[in-house]
């Protein structure tokens, strides 16, 4: 390995410890195409083999970084081993990051969970995204899932008919709705109204 490859992947015992198991990160933006700062990156989904790109415009917000530098999660031996030796950098400067941006499927935008491992002095700062889309399951799933609406629609408005107005309901159910919504929307959901895929 060249000197630019050099540096042991190794921390103390006490300076493991004293490392956050994650931390967040800057947002960032995909430039359109006739923008001078218009960098894209190719992103792989795993299940089917194949590559997409962000669309353009788009934020990838909600970054944090879970493993590697900075992190008492350290990576594997293996990984920075390959990823220094094909993009250099010191194998204990790389790092495995996450966000939630908008992917472009063939003109169908979606939004998605992304991860790549970074490293700001490699030759490439990010590098080997991988796709995570949200809201697709497995065929089990999603029946379980519309058996659920379908039950939810059934009971709940004779509950909320029966305890809606009461404050200990309000009390119970608002502050944990309020906490799921904040959650989802810092992933890149919107705030819109639902429209159901079709069924038939």
């Amino acid at each position: 390995m060249g000197s630019g490859n050099s540096g042991l992947y190794a921390s103390t015992s006490s300076e493991v410890r004293s490392l956050p198991d994650s931390y967040p990160g800057d947002s960032f933006s995909i430039g359109r195409s006739l923008s001078a700062a218009a960098k894209n990156y190719r992103i792989r989904d795993p299940e089917s083999g194949k590559l997409y790109k962000f669309a353009e415009g788009t934020t990838i917000s909600g970054v944090e970084t879970f493993a590697g530098k900075g992190t008492r999660n350290k990576l594997k031996q293996s990984v920075v081993t390959g990823l220094s030796k094909r993009y250099g950098g010191k194998m204990k400067d790389w790092k495995h990051s996450k966000g939630i941006g908008t992917i472009d499927r063939g003109g169908r935008f979606q939004s998605a969970e992304v991860h790549w491992f970074e490293n700001s002095r490699s030759r490439n700062g990010c590098d080997r995204m991988k796709v995570k889309f949200l809201g697709e399951s497995s065929p089990l799933m999603l029946i379980n899932g519309r058996l659920f609406i379908k039950l939810y629609y059934a009971i709940s408005p004779k509950v909320v008919a029966v305890a809606g107005n009461a404050v200990w309901f309000q009390d119970l159910v608002k502050p944990r709705l309020d906490s799921m919504v904040a959650r989802l929307q810092s992933r890149g959901y919107e705030s819109t109204p639902y429209r159901d895929r079709d069924w038939s």
